[in-house]
């Protein structure tokens, strides 16, 4: 199911990517003739959504966890749970879908 997830994840974000760098080609082919602010914005905008998927693709093919992945964000749902598999109890987030 999260394979499933994965793959449909990635279809959209590449959709996204090509239709970005679609649009980051013609905005630079009308930088080339005329510079304005909204085609200078439009760039930026471009570049900066580029990036954004291009991170996300590599989080969705990563295996390993990195410090980032255990933060928590506003409007996501954490249950705090007691932890039995460290030698020292204490308490860890469960993100809602997450398994123990």
């Amino acid at each position: 199911m999260i394979d499933h997830y994965n793959a449909a994840h990635v279809t959209k974000l590449e959709q996204e990517l090509f239709e970005q760098r679609a649009r980051l080609a013609g905005v630079e082919r009308t930088l080339q003739t005329i510079v304005t602010k909204a085609a200078t914005d439009s760039k930026r905008n471009a570049t900066d959504k580029i990036d954004a998927r291009m991170c996300r693709l590599d989080n969705i093919g990563r295996g390993d966890l990195k410090e980032r992945d255990w933060r928590i964000f506003p409007g996501q749902i954490a249950y705090p749970r007691l932890s039995i598999r460290t030698p020292s109890l204490g308490l860890a987030s469960l993100r809602a879908g997450e398994s123990t």
